[in-house]
């Protein structure tokens, strides 16, 4: 049965990498995974996590006594994607730790699948094909759909900002009756150092009613490669229902 199987289709997205490293001109410019990486093209470690390191390894035990819904990193996360003072942090929210981003959207296509079966998952086209294939085994109807041209839109004159009450806005006219985006994800990879301002996308939803689902992965942007940290969190109307 097993000798049956056959492989996968190569990742395009992790064949950057391999031409890159391939690659032998001395000119070769890295467009791989984006990850923080030094001159050595190493992924960087900030301090902290390090520091956070040496406390883990002066610890007796590493047991998780309390509920995912109530961890520190869970509460963090929630912090700093939404705001400190915003009201979902006040309980209108479910959250649990995952390993990553990967690990986070099997855990949502798992809930999706027992909470709203008949809804589609959607995935931009090019995405990580790993995630389109553990979806899919869960999820019956994947439906793509296109990136609009970033540089365009920002070169007609529309801030991000305005991008995005824009998709806001047709998601309430698409579904009226849900208000529900089925998945948000917040690519801590690509921050640009203000978290406001990569946070904006998330908080304009809730600001305008949607009941999202937002992943997150911590490990490109701490250089957390092995340790697999993320966290999926989702919005709810009321606090009884988290």
């Amino acid at each position: 049965m097993v000798g049956s199987c056959s492989p996968c289709s190569k990742d395009p997205i992790t064949s950057v990498t391999e031409a890159f490293i391939a690659d032998t001109s001395p000119t070769k410019i890295d467009l791989r995974v984006g990850a923080c990486r030094d001159d050595e093209g190493k992924p960087v470690i900030l301090q902290c996590v390090r520091e956070a390191g040496a406390k883990i390894t002066g610890c007796d035990f590493l047991e998780l006594v309390s509920s995912a819904v109530s961890s520190k990193l869970v509460a963090g996360s929630i912090k700093s994607v939404n705001g400190k003072n915003s009201d979902v942090i006040k309980g209108r929210y479910a959250g649990i730790q995952a390993l990553s981003g990967t690990g986070d959207c099997s855990l949502f296509a798992e809930f999706q699948k027992h909470c709203c079966p008949e809804s589609p998952m959607y995935f931009p086209d090019p995405t990580w094909s790993k995630q389109v294939c553990l979806v899919s085994s869960v999820i019956s109807q994947i439906v793509h759909f296109s990136y609009s041209a970033f540089a365009l839109t920002t070169q007609l004159g529309f801030s991000i900002e305005e991008q995005w009450r824009g998709i806001s806005y047709h998601f309430k006219l698409i579904m009226p009756e849900l208000r529900v985006s089925d998945i948000s994800a917040y690519p801590d990879c690509f921050a640009s150092g203000d978290l406001g301002r990569d946070a904006q996308s998330i908080r304009i939803f809730v600001e305008d009613g949607h009941l999202i689902g937002c992943v997150r992965s911590f490990v490109k942007n701490m250089g957390l490669y092995g340790h697999r940290v993320g966290s999926l969190k989702h919005v709810h109307v009321l606090d009884y229902i988290s």
